[in-house]
């Protein structure tokens, strides 16, 4: 296992890199490791990426040029020119074909560490928030980025993309195109989480002012495709979950949201599905029969306390 060799990387290293950028690589491999430890990434496979993200630093570009098109690579004109990008995808080549690293998890997260790349993998996003927050980085603002990879890792990135494009911007330099298409996929992504967030708030504050009883929130991103939020409430009677329905429906239409579909309009558990957010609500003896909260034990309850608060 490539995981395996790290004594084996670091004797290669150490005649590879200078001191300081050994000391950066160590550092990078064990912020990593511990990213990858909050986030639920393979450590082992963290640390490891991180420890080799630099293998190429200091080739130079002609060699990083020519290795990169000996693997029918295309690069162009203005990748070339990017130096400090090279070397990411000519260390991916050189570990694949001169080490015989083999992961293909390790590779790509070597191969993005400078640029991101459209919907990278979440040992992507450990690599490229552990190169920007490393123990040894000192820039004025590290400190607070480093917090912020450790609540929000999406954020740190985008922090580190948001950089690269403005400081190479300033400077009339070119833009790595998958740095600008990892920025554009992450913001539009979060943003399409912010309006869901925002749908959940509302349809919980719609079923508390119309007198639901026990709103439940659960989150369910990583426990199935089939949406990433329920909300789960109890009507009085039949005719009390089918006014809970018809407010809530009401109420999102004149937000511009409307349900893809609707079910259970003439029954004790009335389902209104909002895509990423599907809302149940039931009459109390249909609750305690289908037992959601139980199905789905595993989810995150959300605090919704502050939604009706406000």
């Amino acid at each position: 296992m490539d995981t395996q060799r790290n004594s084996e990387f670091l004797e290669i290293l150490k005649k590879r890199l200078t001191a300081q950028r050994l000391y950066h690589s160590i550092c990078v491999a064990e912020q990593a490791k511990r990213l990858a430890g909050i986030f639920g990434a393979d450590r082992e496979k963290a640390y490891t990426a991180g420890l080799v993200h630099d293998i190429m630093r200091y080739e130079p570009p002609e060699k990083m040029i020519e290795l990169i098109e000996s693997d029918s690579q295309t690069l162009a004109p203005y990748e070339k020119g990017i130096t400090v990008t090279l070397h990411a995808q000519a260390g991916e080549v050189f570990l694949r074909k001169e080490l015989g690293v083999t992961d293909s998890e390790i590779l790509s997260a070597v191969r993005y560490h400078t640029t991101g790349r459209e919907n990278m993998t979440l040992l992507e996003k450990v690599i490229y928030a552990a190169d920007l927050t490393s123990e040894d980085r000192n820039y004025p603002d590290v400190n607070e980025v480093r917090l912020l990879a450790e609540k929000d890792l999406d954020a740190a990135v985008l922090r580190g993309l948001s950089f690269t494009i403005e400081d190479n911007a300033a400077r009339c330099r070119p833009i790595h195109l998958d740095t600008v298409r990892a920025f554009n996929f992450l913001a539009w992504e979060r943003k399409e989480k912010m309006e869901i967030k925002e749908i959940l708030k509302n349809a919980v504050k719609v079923l508390d002012s119309k007198k639901a009883e026990n709103i439940t929130a659960l989150k369910i991103t990583d426990l199935t495709v089939v949406a990433d939020y329920f909300i789960i409430a109890t009507g009085t009677s039949s005719t009390h979950i089918r006014a809970l329905a018809d407010e809530v429906e009401d109420a999102l239409s004149k937000a511009g949201v409307k349900p893809g579909h609707t079910e259970g309009r003439t029954t004790g558990w009335i389902l209104l599905d909002y895509g990423a957010l599907v809302i149940h609500i039931f009459t109390a003896d249909q609750r305690e029969h289908f037992n959601l909260e139980h199905l789905w034990a595993d989810a995150e309850t959300v605090d919704i306390s502050e939604m009706i608060s406000e």
